[in-house]
């Protein structure tokens, strides 16, 4: 027999290295509110229901991701889902919590990534994707991150993409993140330091990189 779930408790094997998992109680509480109020879903959350929890956003009203993604724009950039080791590495709270993940209200999208969402309609769609083909590529772009911003840099073609974690660099040296998964870094500069960097992104799929920049409550 199969065994029984406890589905106020992650189920073991998903959500991805390095992030926690979501159970399925918390899954379900998330796609209700992405129903409720569809936005854009950013950052290594947004990776996590690609990966494991987008059935539970279709089962409940019939979105996908890519319906979010749509909804994408300057003035409703969206939110953005951290895993709690992110936010307790950042000393900061998130706007709502669903279980260990938590969203913040997006304030710009410095780089919008492209990747082909899953969106579970048939067993066909879901991941893992083929591994891309061709050789890795290397960009330099230029950011800001505001007094008390935090930024999140997330390859959204996560650990099937090939590409390396993306690293940041200012007066000539480099930043340690302040958190980091196989697929997210997360920055958040002391203050004083300059607001302008180097973010640097190498890999075979490096237009899946996005880059987007919050600002939490305290």
């Amino acid at each position: 027999p199969a065994p029984l779930v406890d589905i106020a408790s992650p189920v073991p094997g998903t959500g991805g290295p390095g992030a926690e998992q979501l159970s399925p109680l918390a899954a379900d509480r998330l796609a209700r509110r992405l129903c409720a109020e569809p936005q854009a879903l950013h950052g290594p959350l947004a990776v996590a229901m690609d990966l494991a929890y987008g059935i539970a956003l279709r089962m409940r009203c019939g979105l996908a991701l890519s319906d979010l993604a749509a909804l994408d724009s300057p003035e409703h950039p969206g939110v953005v889902g951290l895993p709690a080791a992110a936010w307790s590495a950042t000393d900061r709270a998130p706007d709502e919590s669903f279980g260990q993940w938590g969203l913040a209200d997006v304030v710009a999208v410095t780089r919008r990534g492209r990747v082909d969402w899953a969106d579970y309609r048939s067993s066909r769609d879901y991941p893992p994707r083929p591994w891309p083909s061709g050789d890795a590529r290397d960009i330099t772009i230029e950011v800001e991150i505001g007094p008390g911003e935090i930024m999140v840099v997330t390859s959204l073609a996560h650990a099937f993409g090939g590409n390396a974690p993306a690293r940041l660099e200012a007066d000539g040296g480099e930043i340690d993140p302040a958190w980091r998964s196989e697929w997210s870094s997360v920055w958040h500069p002391a203050p004083g330091r300059s607001s302008r960097y180097l973010l640097r992104l190498s890999g075979r799929t490096v237009d899946a990189f996005e880059v987007v920049v919050f600002r939490p409550g305290p």
